[in-house]
């Protein structure tokens, strides 16, 4: 699951190398943004953390570098 810990770190360290991220959605559990390619490695962190990788697709590098460029998905 993603975690509060995951949440609030990881957003934090995002916001730091971007002074500013565009949050789509919120909710109490979630925050949905836009990522930008330097956000990749960290993606993958928390896609295929032990809590987290049994829940969610785990993608390749390439694959989500495909998916920020493209006008055709949001997640």
């Amino acid at each position: 699951m993603f975690n509060q810990c995951y949440k609030e770190n990881d957003l934090k360290i995002i916001k730091i190398r971007r002074k500013k991220i565009e949050v789509l959605i919120t909710t109490e559990r979630l925050n949905i943004c836009l990522a930008q390619e330097e956000d990749i490695p960290i993606i993958m962190q928390i896609e295929n953390d032990k809590e987290n990788k049994s829940f969610i697709w785990q993608g390749c590098y390439e694959e989500h570098l495909d998916e920020i460029n493209s006008n055709d998905s949001i997640l």
